[in-house]
């Protein structure tokens, strides 16, 4: 089977395919990100995916830093922790790295850093975005590592309001990342961290749970799962 390779845009420019990781570096200078703060969840930072795109990054001799207080929904707490880690290493871009959950709370980071403004100030309500400073919003690459999740070309973020327990969308334009880079994962050990179906939903759907803004029980989506599975690739052939 021939390699599917492609670029597309819409108004987000994705770099498909599998290597695409390796443009790492040339997708930050395209963006004007110095010195990126790679966000990404607990389970995925201990795996050699990650290792692997880190040492792009060191072989470019690019600065970063990285944070993965990440929760599978993230909570406003996991916010005030990465904007904190995003200040003192003076970041100026996001590298969002995983499934929705990191997707969505390294886009909030690089919207809520520069803001003055509570980030629920933000809530996709009427025409509340205009509150933000747009020119303090920082860049985001995307980097999905899950189908479903959308994220990677969204213009919001969902995060759980820990004092009421609720989920609000955050919304903003420049939310949305100026590139998406996306790859084959072809064997790949990962941690379970959330059930993702053959249809490309995944087993939260959390911007229903903002719309309704229902309390939410963290408990139950803390399936007993094993320790990893195999992600393999399903264009490959058998």
């Amino acid at each position: 089977m021939s390699k599917l390779i492609s670029k597309w845009n819409f108004p987000t420019t994705v770099r498909f395919g599998a290597g695409r990781i390796k443009e790492l570096p040339d997708v930050l200078d395209a963006t004007g990100i110095k010195r990126p703060l790679f966000v990404t969840d607990p389970g995925l930072a201990k795996l050699p995916v990650v290792a692997s795109t880190l040492k792009i990054l060191d072989d470019a001799k690019v600065p970063y830093g990285v944070f993965s207080e990440v929760k599978p929904n993230p909570v406003d707490s996991n916010l005030t922790a990465g904007i904190a880690v995003f200040k003192k290493g003076k970041h100026d871009g996001v590298i969002a790295f995983g499934g929705g959950s990191a997707l969505d709370l390294g886009k909030l980071i690089a919207f809520q850093a520069g803001q003055t403004r509570p980030v629920w100030d933000f809530e996709d309500v009427g025409d509340w975005w205009t509150r933000a400073d747009s020119d303090a919003i920082a860049p985001i690459i995307a980097v999905p590592t899950t189908a479903g999740t959308g994220s990677e070309v969204g213009r919001a973020g969902v995060i759980t309001n820990e004092a009421t327990h609720t989920k609000k969308v955050i919304f903003h334009p420049k939310m949305m990342p100026a590139i998406v880079i996306t790859f084959n994962l072809q064997k790949l050990s990962l941690v379970a961290t959330e059930l993702q179906f053959a249809d490309g939903s995944s087993m939260r759907n959390d911007f229903k749970d903002a719309v309704l803004n229902t309390p939410v029980d963290e408990k139950l989506f803390s399936p007993e799962f094993p320790a990893d599975y195999n992600v393999v690739n399903p264009l490959t052939k058998r």
